[in-house]
């Protein structure tokens, strides 16, 4: 069956592979998510947690949390996470960004990862940070100095 797939005439079926095979993972990973139980994100580490339902790497460095968009900027497809180098991949391109997203090495991929937006929850009582509003329809792209606003990361100092 498998090689009759790309036979002249199955476009059809073609067409299905190539859009299955994309990352375009969107629908649910462009609608914004909450995330609860910020504690466990106070470690340092990747966090893949959200990776396959909304298409979101949580990073944290310990002090803050951001959330990187999990598509190639040049080519949009999946990155992959290798803990042993600390990097992300690309696997159609072979573009390497470190851990907060930037680029390493040479590399199709002419800008870094993008973050998406994060919000904090506050509670009515005390108005304390209880959860985050991740939005992945609205990225920010540091080679547009937009990783410096307000909303591309979330401080663990109360946000």
């Amino acid at each position: 069956m498998v090689s009759t797939l790309f036979q002249p005439g199955n476009t059809k079926i073609l067409g299905v592979l190539l859009l299955v095979g994309c990352s375009g993972n969107h629908g649910a990973a462009d609608k914004p998510f909450r995330v609860a139980d910020l504690e466990r994100f106070h470690r340092p580490g990747v966090y893949d947690t959200y990776r396959k339902s909304h298409n979101v790497w949580l990073v944290s460095n310990g002090r803050m949390l951001v959330a990187l968009w999990a598509n190639c900027p040049s080519d949009e497809a999946g990155t992959v996470y290798d803990p042993g180098t600390a990097q992300f991949r690309c696997p159609r391109d072979a573009s390497r960004f470190g851990s907060q997203g930037l680029n390493r090495g040479t590399s199709r991929a002419n800008r870094p990862l993008e973050r998406c937006k994060i919000e904090p929850i506050r509670g009515e009582e005390d108005g304390a940070v209880i959860a985050i509003r991740i939005n992945p329809a609205r990225r920010y792209r540091q080679d547009r100095n937009e990783w410096s606003q307000r909303y591309s990361l979330h401080p663990f100092d109360g946000g």
